[in-house]
């Protein structure tokens, strides 16, 4: 495709939009909007457990579970824009820019046309097939029209993100965020409170937060992004080829993510029932809160590091990645480790004592968080034209392996829901400790252990912290198990832990540390 240069100007300045005292903005933004995704979440399970049980509300999980599957093809178009029209942006391409986008805004169009599809054919011959409350099939069928349709939005709202990468303004992200969090809560409470609680009521919160947050996301564009227009005119038949192309290496590989990470629920459900599945789905609020905030911490630096890459500046790409791999995996230890040694005494707290039993499935299911998220900061570099194919080929292998393990394990041992969360972290380890983590090294022509050994040190410190908490749990079992007991028991645990951290950061890292909270 020929474009007109519009305007020259230095990559640098988009590179670092991110970074300095914005990356402070954005790191703040992101922290807050986690911390308070897990005092709604942890509230939130436990107010509609209570209100509809456990049985009842694995037919939510399970179909919040679905949308990961839609989000495929999501993900294939959309994923892949903010990458694209920043990289124009940073060339100063302008006009480039304005058909990518419209690009991706006709490629939304088609892909909404494929997701209706998708989820009529769910709704009607998938649902059936599902462990469900008796006598609400027709309920169950719109709790999952209604869920999965919020996906369709997603689509949308992840177009208009694009605004969002260009000026590196992530605080305005979470900011929507936390809005369409808000409504989503309130709306279920609202309704909960003032009528008798229904499966729909999650359902249509479900999908007037989304909603909310499209026109939110739309608002930010316009005022981000003035150079930026929609027109149909503007379509690239060109550009959109070598979209489609990224986006289909991008399919495959969201497939083998959900093989991995998204098939446990589903298979839990035809193997062992719902109530199983909905016990193991209450664990997953953790997972999915701290998957969501290490990914997003992971991201502070994908614009950055995507200017850095239309440029081919490789040095920089990796002192900066490397860094990013070893600090984010101390700081992720801290969490997961203190929830780990904690486990006990915060289910307790949380559900109840029946639900302590789930302590030691805890610790599988949240370990391989941490070379997972250690990762992410360095996920980009293997997401470009020339690197998707061999990670998307690794990851659906990875993710047939894990779907294959985890039958193996229920059907011919008695490890129940044990075996499907082995075969998870299992693979998980492999995938985000070794394969993934050693081809980004290689892209980069450096040592195929570079990240590894930058990850290494946030397993090690996982260990220590959860050593820490563990014995503090022990603690608090001869002792009180109020919420206070146990805040303090997280505090004193990751206070120590984060001591450990610092001791571990070098006296530059330390100096620039410093220097973000002093420009702060």
């Amino acid at each position: 495709m020929s474009a007109v240069r519009s305007e020259s100007i230095d990559i640098h300045p988009v590179a670092n939009r991110s970074l300095g005292r914005q990356f402070i903005f954005n790191s703040v933004a992101t922290g807050g909007f986690y911390a308070l995704s897990l005092v709604i979440g942890l509230w939130y399970t436990r107010f509609t457990v209570h209100k509809l049980g456990v049985a009842n509300l694995a037919v939510v999980s399970l179909a919040a579970g679905f949308i990961n599957y839609l989000a495929f093809v999501a993900i294939s178009v959309s994923a892949s824009v903010g990458r694209f029209v920043l990289a124009d942006f940073a060339r100063g391409d302008i006009a480039a820019a304005n058909c990518t986008f419209n690009s991706f805004l006709v490629a939304a169009e088609r892909v909404t046309l494929i997701l209706v599809a998708a989820i009529a054919g769910i709704v009607w011959f998938v649902v059936p097939l599902l462990d469900y409350p008796a006598g609400q099939l027709n309920t169950t069928r719109f709790v999952f029209a209604a869920i999965l349709g919020s996906c369709i939005l997603q689509i949308w709202s992840m177009c208009f993100d694009s605004a969002i990468w260009i000026s590196g303004r992530i605080d305005i992200r979470y900011a929507i965020l936390t809005t369409e969090l808000l409504i989503r809560s309130g709306t279920v409470f609202i309704l909960f409170t003032m009528t008798q609680p229904q499966l729909w009521h999650i359902a249509l919160a479900c999908a007037v937060a989304p909603l909310s947050a499209l026109v939110l996301y739309y608002i930010a564009w316009k005022k981000l992004t003035p150079e930026l227009s929609i027109s149909r005119a503007q379509f690239d038949q060109g550009r959109f080829r070598e979209i489609r192309g990224m986006g289909g290496w991008l399919l495959v590989m969201q497939v083998g993510t959900a093989l991995q990470f998204n098939t446990d629920l589903l298979l839990l459900n035809l193997l062992l029932g719902r109530e199983i599945q909905g016990s193991y789905g209450l664990l997953l609020t953790w997972v999915n809160i701290l998957r969501g905030l290490f990914g997003s911490m992971g991201q502070l630096l994908s614009p950055s590091l995507a200017a850095l890459q239309a440029n081919e500046d490789s040095e920089k790409i990796t002192d900066l990645s490397s860094k990013a791999v070893r600090m984010q995996g101390l700081l992720i230890s801290i969490p997961v480790g203190v929830l780990c040694g904690l486990s006990s005494p915060a289910l307790n707290w949380w559900l109840g004592p029946n639900f302590t039993f789930l302590a030691p499935l805890t610790w599988l299911i949240l370990v391989p968080l941490v070379l997972e998220g250690s990762f992410y900061p360095a996920f980009i570099l293997i997401q470009s034209p020339a690197t998707i194919p061999f990670a998307a080929k690794a990851s659906v292998a990875i993710g047939l392996l894990n779907v294959v393990l985890g039958v193996t394990l229920v059907k011919f041992t008695s490890l129940g829901m044990y075996g499907i969360a082995l075969s998870t972290a299992a693979t998980s380890l492999i995938r985000h400790g070794l394969v993934l983590p050693a081809y980004a090294a290689s892209v980069l022509h450096k040592p195929w252990y570079t990240y590894i050994q930058q990850q290494s040190q946030g397993l090690i410190q996982l260990g220590l912290t959860g050593v820490i908490a563990f014995y503090t749990s022990q603690y608090l079992a001869s002792g009180s198990r109020s919420f206070g007991s146990l805040v303090t028991a997280a505090l004193l645990s990751g206070s120590v832990a984060t001591c450990f951290v610092l001791l571990q950061l070098s006296q530059a890292e330390r100096a620039r540390l410093t220097g973000l909270i002093r420009r702060r």
